[in-house]
């Protein structure tokens, strides 16, 4: 975009400080860091971070424990950080050091195909891409943004990907306080023996749109196995949670993470991913859960349609295919199988 001075010049500047400060310091780091700069991100639709998921699919899977985006930071006048997108286990990390460094509070919004968000299929979990934002009450007259969203409050400013997007539009004051919330996330993210993880706003978001899902498709889908499954995850989550607050000795450790880890690679997958693990979706929206959004059509369809079965028959596919995911995901605290009797579902232990 021309010079780019904040998009993306400001937020190289911020990964280069990172990566200078924490290179100081790396006897104190529990997990190593890799800083990498994605070429192809606009004009090639995430065609760098692509080519590095293709060909780096096992060593991500197996070490890999977060993605932390940095996209157009430092902007003037950007003073709003009330909302950024995360996958919901690193939530409450971003919410603790944007209030470190603002004193105002933050809150999660669900993370979105965009921006080299490129691991979703290994089940990589993000934080952040855009941070600081102009507040949407200052954008000048007439200004329409492809970003622009007056329910986060804030806007990407008006000479983003325009040949304005010059050294004058970067604000100093606001590149440090930026810088330093991305620094003390990767800190925490690199030095913290346990990973600072929580799976419970994750079963809870999956939860509340299954429900929403089954309430749309009424009798022409069941949806009460992925229901079930959803419930004893969020038992589970919660148990995670306080085993990982108390967790102490090096196997503890390493086996709270590997539980954390496991999760993410099973639960991003499918419900942020609509194409097979090894492909990618499109550089556009992907809805919550996609293999399952369909069922809000079919209560719409005539019962007795070709359309209506296929349909239905690809639903209940899909349904399994999630449930499944469900089952594994369980299997991730060793509570063993899960299997139907008398119409309800049971966990036998190992």
């Amino acid at each position: 975009w021309d010079y780019g001075a904040m998009d993306n010049g400001s937020a190289n500047a911020t990964m280069l400080e990172t990566a200078r400060l924490l290179a100081q310091r790396k006897e104190q780091l529990y997990r190593g860091l890799r800083v990498i700069f994605w070429s192809g991100h606009s004009h090639g639709r995430y065609s760098g971070s692509t080519w590095y998921a293709d060909h780096f699919w096992e060593e991500l899977h197996d070490r890999c424990v977060a993605h932390v985006n940095v996209d157009s930071t430092g902007a003037r006048g950007a003073t709003f950080c009330g909302q950024f997108p995360a996958h919901l286990e690193l939530s409450d990390l971003g919410a603790q050091v944007i209030e470190q460094h603002t004193g105002r509070a933050a809150r999660p919004y669900r993370m979105t195909r965009a921006g080299d968000m490129s691991f979703n299929g290994i089940g990589i979990p993000a934080l952040f891409m855009e941070l600081s934002q102009v507040p949407v009450g200052d954008i000048v007259p007439n200004y329409v943004s492809m970003s622009l969203d007056e329910s986060t409050g804030g806007t990407m400013p008006w000479w983003w990907h325009t040949s304005e997007d010059t050294i004058d539009k970067v604000d100093l004051d606001v590149l440090e306080q930026d810088t330093r919330i991305y620094l003390s996330a990767i800190w925490r993210l690199c030095h913290s023996a346990v990973l600072p993880m929580d799976f419970r706003p994750v079963m809870m978001e999956i939860e509340i749109e299954i429900a929403d899902l089954q309430r749309a498709a009424g009798d022409h889908l069941d949806l009460s196995p992925v229901q079930r499954r959803i419930s004893a995850l969020a038992e589970r989550a919660s148990d995670l949670a306080k085993r990982a607050a108390s967790a102490d000795s090096p196997t503890e450790i390493s086996e709270m993470n590997r539980r954390m880890k496991m999760l993410s690679r099973i639960l991003i997958p499918i419900t942020y991913a609509s194409a097979d693990r090894f492909e990618h979706d499109p550089a556009w929206s992907i809805p919550f859960l996609p293999k399952l959004q369909a069922a809000r059509r079919l209560a719409q369809l005539d019962p007795a349609s070709d359309q209506y079965h296929f349909l239905q028959t690809e639903l209940v596919r899909n349904r399994n295919a999630i449930a499944f995911a469900l089952r594994q995901a369980m299997e991730v605290w060793g509570g063993g199988r899960l299997f139907r009797t008398g119409g309800a579902t049971r966990t036998r232990p190992t």
